[in-house]
């Protein structure tokens, strides 16, 4: 199985990373040592976490922690954006850390409102332009 690197893939000068996939192609089993949110913006597919098989569906999130397994087959024009957060440098408060704990240890997938998807675009869009600037 691969197993991705924080350093590479986060970084080692911040806690957060915004990347676009677009397309995401099928993507082989992997595991990673930092969590990320993914945000399906178009395409379908299948999103299998920990041997647990989801549809990928648009306005669909899911989120991933450093201890699961996941890999993506079947998609068809995907387009999606991950946001990559090593936990243990986030600087955040304890309400907000405790809703990604929560976030963790529930239902791994959701499928959202457009209108709500369009808000959490516009946060993680923020996000990748301060990380740009």
């Amino acid at each position: 199985m691969i197993k991705l690197d924080a350093q590479e893939y986060v970084g080692n000068n911040t806690s957060i990373k915004v990347l676009t996939r677009t397309p995401q192609l099928d993507y082989p089993e992997h595991s990673h040592d930092f969590s990320e949110l993914v945000l399906v913006k178009s395409g379908s597919g299948l999103h299998i976490v920990n041997n647990v098989h989801s549809i990928i569906l648009p306005n669909s999130i899911s989120s991933i922690c450093e201890q699961d397994y996941h890999q993506y087959i079947d998609n068809k024009n995907v387009n999606l954006v991950n946001v990559l957060y090593n936990k243990q440098q986030l600087k955040i408060n304890r309400n907000i850390a405790d809703i990604i704990k929560r976030l963790e240890l529930s239902k791994r997938n959701f499928l959202v409102y457009d209108n709500d998807f369009k808000r959490l675009e516009s946060i993680v869009k923020l996000i990748e332009n301060e990380q740009e600037s």
